[in-house]
């Protein structure tokens, strides 16, 4: 393919030029690495908290923009600590690949997923209409958990909980953080294997 070129053209004396090339494209791809590895997680090639919070600051402001309604998720599997006691830790990150890709499969192409940490995932969706269209993703997203992972030979069934904030961009990146978290813990209190939907939106 097209390397990347560096050009750099010194005058030397009189009507004489100087030009030195220098092949930068392995510097290219080492920069363009490194942002890679600063904004996903190397588990599972999510992007991660840092990313996160860019694009949810990002689809706050588009969604004040453009009227439409936004969802911010934060998702975890249900007691993975068991997973890690039984299995082992390469059996935990295992699930935990398949666990992600899973998420995806089951959202839209344009869904935001991110690895914050452990087995605690985020779901950024833009451009949503209503509540119902938000839940139904959600629906969605924990049918495609009811199947049992295999590998090797161990079938894990597992369930999940998430927490989900509607927003219509009226509320602050870290507000809307506060929400989900909030309703995480309240579908954990109320005995796991479930979502629940909050809302923030201006007062119509």
């Amino acid at each position: 393919g097209q390397g990347l070129f560096e050009n750099t053209v010194v005058p030397f004396g009189g009507n004489l030029v100087f030009a030195t090339y220098r092949d930068v494209s392995d510097a290219e791809k080492e920069r363009t690495r490194l942002v890679w590895l600063s904004e996903h997680d190397f588990l599972t090639g999510m992007p991660n908290r840092a990313k996160l919070q860019e694009s949810l600051a990002n689809s706050v402001a588009e969604a004040r923009q453009s009227k439409n309604l936004m969802a911010f998720v934060f998702i975890d599997i249900d007691y993975f600590k068991k997973v890690n006691d039984a299995h082992g830790h390469d059996v935990g990150d295992i699930l935990l690949v398949n666990f992600v890709k899973r998420i995806r499969h089951s959202l839209p192409e344009r869904a935001f997923v991110a690895r914050i940490a452990g087995d605690e995932f985020a779901i950024l969706l833009n451009e949503l209409h209503n509540e119902a269209q938000l839940n139904d993703l959600i629906s969605e997203v924990f049918s495609a958990m009811k199947r049992p992972f295999v590998y090797g030979g161990i079938e894990m069934s597992i369930t999940c909980s998430a927490g989900c904030v509607l927003t219509d961009g009226s509320e602050s990146v870290d507000e809307l953080m506060r929400i989900a978290d909030k309703a995480m813990y309240e579908a954990k209190h109320q005995g796991r294997a479930r979502f629940k939907i909050e809302r923030a939106l201006k007062a119509t």
